[in-house]
């Protein structure tokens, strides 16, 4: 009787030992829960921000200053010079002036000289078309290029202009001094062309250019092949 509660004892601790532990909180007859691993918290690698990496500034020598950016002050090549048309306009209005009078002279007298003026009337308006005429050609034989367009008649008109207020002022500057009332008269003239033919200077627009082409197939047809000036 000893011997069997000693084996009856020995066989329930060693089953105990073996079979799962039941929890206290678990109710008899449940599935004993397994005990799961041990999660352990996730870490979080620090965030590095790589320093912002700066040019390396220009090593200047001592005493010498940062270069400026300079304004372009590059003008059109094609741009007349105001002062050159303004001389070319005066020598051609002093040979205008002389040769117009003499030819109106000429033609006034033509018939006799009549009236009694003697041919200083056709003398004086052959004086002021030559003037006047002269100057505008040469204003205009400087003063245009190739990219823009003038307006003669204006730059006449500015001539004319410029010589009725060159006559006022040669009349009163240079009343005595005939080589001084000349110079004012013409310079005078000249310079009022010059201003007005700047004033009428516009643009060229390029033309476009209709030319012969060879086509596809052997033919020959007209193309804008590109555009001219």
């Amino acid at each position: 009787m000893m011997r069997l509660a000693a084996v009856l004892l020995l066989f329930t601790t060693a089953t105990a030992a073996a079979g799962p532990r039941l929890r206290i909180d678990e109710p008899p007859g449940s599935t004993p829960s397994t005990p799961s691993a041990t999660t352990a918290p996730p870490t979080s690698l620090p965030l590095t921000t790589a320093p912002a990496t700066s040019l390396p500034a220009t090593i200047m020598p001592p005493g010498a200053t940062a270069p400026h950016a300079q304004p372009s002050t590059l003008e059109d090549a094609d741009s007349p010079n105001f002062v050159v048309e303004v001389v070319v306009g005066g020598v051609f209005g002093v040979a205008g002036l002389f040769g117009g009078g003499v030819l109106g002279e000429k033609l006034d007298c033509a018939s006799g000289c009549p009236g009694d003026l003697g041919g200083l009337g056709g003398a004086l308006l052959g004086a002021g078309l030559g003037l006047t005429i002269a100057t505008t050609a040469g204003v205009a034989l400087v003063g245009r290029d190739d990219k823009h367009d003038v307006s003669i008649a204006l730059t006449w008109l500015g001539t004319v202009v410029g010589g009725v207020a060159g006559t006022i002022a040669a009349a009163r500057i240079a009343s005595g001094n005939a080589a001084g009332a000349i110079a004012i008269l013409t310079t005078s003239t000249a310079l009022g062309g010059t201003l007005m033919l700047h004033a009428s200077r516009t643009t060229r627009r390029p033309k476009t250019a209709i030319r012969l082409a060879p086509l596809t197939g052997g033919s020959v047809g007209l193309s804008l092949v590109g555009t001219t000036w």
